[in-house]
């Protein structure tokens, strides 16, 4: 029972934390003029902050008009040997761009 407590705990934080890293990575990377390796960088900078989300991607789908990132990776596990559950995050939205009036 403990240990599925735990397993709960890690599994939420770490998927708050890839959720969080999706965001901002959209954040910087639906900006005017702005590439992949801007999102990459701001999911990389809250990905380092997190003790529970294990061996997190990032994949960013930059298009014209939209952008989808998608962080992925694993949590911590209290049972050894276990490499813990899976997460997923996925945030998508439009670009900024300029359309001529």
């Amino acid at each position: 029972f403990t240990f599925g407590i735990l397993q709960a705990a890690f599994w939420m934080n770490a998927q708050n934390m890839a959720q969080a890293a999706a965001s901002s990575a959209y954040s910087a990377a639906k900006a005017y003029n702005a590439g992949n390796s801007a999102g990459e960088a701001a999911a990389s900078r809250i990905i380092a902050t997190s003790s529970d989300l294990k061996g997190a991607s990032v994949q960013i789908n930059r298009g014209p008009t939209s952008v989808s990132v998608t962080v992925t990776g694993t949590t911590n596990s209290p049972i050894p040997g276990w490499g813990g559950p899976g997460v997923k995050a996925t945030v998508s939205g439009p670009t900024e761009r300029w359309v001529s009036p």
